[in-house]
């Protein structure tokens, strides 16, 4: 067993660990989208796109669409804001923010707490095919 976890060596750069974050992401993305409940947060959620990155799979998420953030966290409402236009009360098209623990998040965030066992399979899936391999 131990010959088999040394021959793994750096797990997160295989194809099988990579392969299982695209996956991953292609459970998140639909999930998301169909989560979000407002016309801004469906502007935001049309943005997230599955992406193959240099350490596994990941989701773009906000490309051309400055207000995808904000629609996702939201943010706190009634406060004086300085701008290059001047100060103002303002960012009051958001929903409000939910802080940053486990409740944090309108659309993305509550579907990747939700998808969270198949993403762990996804990844369990992974780990034993580069197990099997490496063997």
């Amino acid at each position: 067993m131990r010959r088999t976890l040394k021959a793994m060596g750096d797990a997160e750069g295989t194809n099988e660990v990579k392969a299982a974050g695209k996956k991953a992401a292609e459970i998140v993305a639909p999930a998301a989208k169909g989560r979000a409940s407002s016309k801004l947060e469906q502007r935001a959620a049309l943005t997230l796109k599955p992406a193959a990155v240099a350490t596994g799979g990941g989701l773009r998420f906000g490309g051309g669409f400055a207000a995808a953030m904000g629609a996702e966290f939201g943010a706190s409402q009634g406060v004086l804001r300085n701008t290059r236009r001047g100060t103002w009360t303002g960012w009051n098209q958001f929903q409000p923010w939910r802080g940053s623990g486990d409740g944090a998040g309108y659309f993305l965030w509550p579907a990747i707490r939700d998808k969270t066992p198949e993403i762990k399979d996804a990844y369990m899936d992974a780990v034993q095919a580069l197990f099997e391999r490496t063997a």
